[in-house]
């Protein structure tokens, strides 16, 4: 087992639970159950009612190989799931998804159904029958999980039999399932216990000698219920009026929680009833923890006490090793210490704390620390741990800690809030101004040993400046990086100086240096091992390249990224969806829409679960486009419009700057110039304006709205200041999109011959760029100046071909065809809509949406009429399978 699977991996939740004393063999369910279980087996029902006795039961009585997965509230993660899921198969057949497994945990982003359809083909591969049992499954809480499981019970092979135990009915399509005849349902009313299996329970498994009346009539109290029986039955070991307390009985839950208090945890020996308390702060204990929190000498000898008197602990392990509580009992004793000695409950969690401390389970021990509350403790363990888990991707988890630590105990050191700063802009949050200003202040007095945080100040700043669009400044700040020794050992401090001095360069539009300095980032985080900066640095060199008109370096750079990537086991993180983004836009350039379409799904899947959307947005705006241009547009601007209502979180790279950009341009080549309004106008952007290089694209898109609202001649003076500093500073992309804005607006005002000219010198300087799609998405009437540019005489043989190809192109948009022509409006859906949708797409059936959403069966089908209409479908299937080509089923 590597390391990476040791710290994962959890195998006590793998393993069959045992029992000190054999449970009451549930014939009749058994029975019902079949020699042959069913593809799908669900036991559904409230705690306590001996899901997990019976599931065992089930699974111990037959010969095929059991994977066994006790599921915990941190599997709602769906990479942890898909793990846990191929741990437990190995747990029976060692071979079982080696290869698989070590991909899904050297990953940084979530699974997806390709991890089921690779599971499902690796079982149906298997020489035996597979059981896979899912306990406690009640504790996942994410949609995307449930999704995942919907995907294996639909594409179950036949070897495979799933059986879940859980409190709740799982959100999954079962109505399909029952119509299919694939599940078997075992509920509350099937667990009750008969008065013949109660009498058995309490003979032989509460070794109590109770008369068989007293045993009916407390059967009938608890109604069957086997965690009450278990209670009642503890409480009368020491109880003299055994009828009396049958007859006083009450089964309701409020009750038999008072009862436990009183007759069961009072009754027991001081230090059992010590222990029982201490404990109850521990999801999982063993002898060492127990004993360490609890503060008795022998662990283990209470632990295998307390299992011989059914104290509502459960084994996790063969080995006896690892122990939990019963979940009620657990819950229980944890309010009576919460309530009867706050203090001994706030000294329990610092003494697990420091017990998964000295055995290196940071997350544990930072847990444990914020629930005394230890503000300090779990600072001090942030300040040790924290650079490390970013370099491992774990900045969502050092946000969720920070944000929790009181502000005065974080601002105390400034490597507590140099990693609280950092993981902020690697997820993408807004930064904490008070942090910021706090770690200043502590650079700016210190004696020089913390002057190396400096760097990473300056790049916090400048981030926090650019997304502001404060380009100047935030280069302002950038420019102070100064490449240093860093003393500190931290990867980070090595990368920023290339990294942050190149994206200075590009804000200042020095696209030589830029260039040079983001290659000299790449080998740097090559050489540190960090692909958290390298594949930021690569696609940023990617767009350099780009303005400056490059397409051949812009190709290869990718190219010696994708090999890098593979040859330093990047290639299946998230990273490889910047690639991906970066491969979609050079297809689109090139109009290779199905290229560029393959791309952008591949970006999107590989980067949404990341802690910026940015990727996955921009991956979004670009099918928007393509689904307009094949002319879906209903579906393009249903996509669009979901894009418009999610909100940005952007990375710490200036491509998040292209996020407005591609947004205003997506409108406009959608035709709706009224959406891209709104955005100019909350960036502030006119005409007008003094002009700023750092923002060019963004005054490009201004120029092109213009255009699109004809009104050109308001904007040649505009466009002739930018055409100049773009000639002057070698950006030739953008020299060739003023060229081609300056050919419309010149059109617009009635200067054919100047419009021709413009346009001809924008086609001369295009040739080597391989982008047709600046022509094609440029608006206006084109179409009309490509003609008579083609008449031109003495025009080169390689631009003749450029135009035939662009006249010719079927993706020509309708708006370069037919400026006039009117576009159909597509209404967005609404958020129940969208909600609807979702859950159809996940296999709901009416009835289990309005149960989720609470509404009515009659509401639910008035959405589905307003989804198949904006979707121009008829069935539901048709629904959903547009959907997910819009990617509405992902946002």
């Amino acid at each position: 087992m590597t390391t990476v699977q040791s710290e994962f991996v959890v195998r006590t939740k793998l393993r069959m639970p045992w029992f000190a004393r054999p449970p009451v063999v549930r014939e009749r369910l058994l029975t019902r159950l079949g020699e042959t279980l069913s593809p799908f087996t669900l036991v559904s029902a409230p705690p306590g009612f001996g899901k997990t006795t019976l599931v065992t039961q089930l699974a111990a009585a037959r010969r095929d190989a059991v994977a066994w997965f006790q599921i915990d509230r941190l599997d709602s993660d769906p990479r942890r799931f898909v793990a846990h899921l191929l741990a437990a198969v190995q747990e029976e057949i060692a071979a079982f998804g080696q290869d698989h497994l070590h991909e899904v945990l050297q990953r940084e982003v979530g699974a997806d159904q390709r991890d089921i359809v690779r599971f499902v083909n690796a079982v149906s591969e298997l020489d035996r029958r597979l059981i896979l049992v899912l306990d406690d499954y009640h504790e996942i809480d994410n949609p995307a999980v449930h999704t995942l499981l919907a995907a294996l019970l639909e594409l179950q092979p036949p070897g495979l039999a799933v059986v879940m135990a859980t409190r709740t009915e799982p959100p999954l399509p079962l109505g399909r399932f029952r119509a299919r005849g694939m599940i078997t349902e075992i509920g509350t009313q099937d667990l009750r216990f008969n008065d013949r299996e109660a009498l058995t329970f309490v003979r032989e498994g509460l070794t109590l000698d109770l008369e068989e009346p007293l045993v009916t009539a407390l059967n009938q109290r608890t109604e069957g219920w086997a965690a009450g029986l278990q209670l009642a039955g503890l409480s009368l070991r020491d109880g003299e009026d055994v009828a009396a307390f049958v007859a006083a009985f009450d089964g309701r839950e409020r009750l038999v929680t008072d009862y436990l208090v009183q007759e069961v945890l009072e009754v027991q020996p001081p230090e059992i009833r010590q222990f029982l308390l201490a404990t109850s702060v521990l999801e999982r204990m063993n002898a060492s923890l127990s004993a360490a929190v609890s503060g008795v000498a022998d662990g283990q000898a209470v632990l295998q006490h307390l299992e011989r008197q059914n104290m509502f602990l459960v084994a996790l392990d063969r080995r006896r090793e690892w122990y939990r509580y019963h979940h009620l009992f657990g819950d229980m004793l944890r309010r009576q210490l919460a309530l009867q000695n706050p203090l001994l409950l706030a000294t329990c969690h610092a003494r697990a704390s420091d017990w998964y401390a000295e055995n290196d389970l940071v997350r544990e021990s930072v847990e444990h620390a914020l629930a005394i509350p230890d503000d300090e403790r779990a600072a001090a363990m942030l300040e040790q741990s924290g650079w490390w888990m970013i370099q491992t991707m774990e900045s969502r988890q050092i946000s969720a800690w920070a944000n929790r630590i009181a502000e005065p105990v974080l601002s105390r050191s400034l490597d507590r809030l140099a990693i609280a700063l950092t993981a902020e802009v690697l997820i993408g949050n807004d930064i904490n101004r008070r942090w910021l200003d706090r770690a200043e202040e502590l650079v700016a007095g210190d004696d020089g040993t913390r002057q190396a945080y400096s760097n990473l100040l300056a790049w916090v700043r400048s981030g926090s400046l650019a997304r502001e669009r404060r380009y100047t400044e935030a280069a302002l700040a950038l420019s102070t990086i100064v490449d240093r020794p860093d003393p500190s050992g931290m990867v980070l401090q090595r990368i920023l100086p290339p990294l942050g001095h190149a994206t200075a360069a590009y804000w200042k539009r020095d696209l030589e240096l830029a260039a040079r300095l983001f290659q000299h980032a790449i080998s740097v985080s090559l050489d540190a091992g960090a692909g958290a900066m390298f594949f930021p640095s690569v696609l940023n060199l990617f767009e350099v390249l780009r303005v400056r008109g490059d397409a051949q370096a812009a190709a290869d750079v990718l190219q010696r990224a994708r090999t890098q990537a593979q040859q330093s086991g990047w290639i299946n993180t998230l990273g490889r969806g910047w690639l991906w983004f970066a491969e979609g836009e050079q297809a689109y350039a090139a109009n290779d829409l199905d290229a560029a379409e393959s791309a952008c799904r591949q970006a999107i899947d590989l980067t949404r679960f990341a802690g910026s959307n940015t990727i996955p947005l921009l991956a979004a705006m670009r099918l928007a486009m393509i689904a307009h241009l094949r002319g879906d547009r209903a579906g393009a601007i249903l996509l669009s419009n979901e894009i418009a209502g999610t909100t940005h979180r952007p990375n710490a790279s200036f491509v998040a700057g292209l996020y407005d950009r591609m947004l205003t341009h997506m409108w406009l080549v959608l035709g709706n110039p009224e959406e891209a309004g709104k955005i100019f106008a909350a960036l502030e952007l006119a005409r007008d304006d003094e002009f700023d290089a750092a923002r060019e694209e963004d005054y490009i898109e201004l120029a092109r709205w213009h255009i699109a609202r004809r009104g050109g001649s308001t904007i040649l003076r505009m466009l002739a200041r930018m055409l100049i500093d773009a000639e002057t500073g070698g950006r030739t992309r953008s020299v060739v999109e003023l060229q081609i804005l300056q050919a419309l607006a010149r059109q617009q005002t009635g200067d054919l011959r100047q419009a021709c000219v413009s346009l001809e010198a924008a086609l001369r300087t295009a040739v080597g760029l391989r982008d047709h799609r600046v022509f094609l998405d440029a608006g206006g009437n084109i179409a009309a100046l490509l003609r008579r540019v083609r008449q031109q005489p003495g025009l080169p043989a390689d631009v003749q071909l450029l135009v035939d190809t662009l006249r010719d192109d079927p993706g020509m948009s309708a708006a370069a065809r037919d400026p006039h022509a009117p576009h159909p409006a597509a209404e967005p859906l609404s958020r129940q809509e969208l909600q609807v949708l979702r859950m159809l797409g996940a296999g709901y059936s009416n009835e289990e949406i309005s149960k989720a959403l609470f509404i009515s069966g009659n509401t639910v089908k008035t959405h589905l009429r307003h989804i198949y209409a904006k979707l121009d479908v008829k069935t539901r299937t048709a629904a959903v399978s547009r959907a997910a080509a819009l990617h509405l089923l992902e946002f």
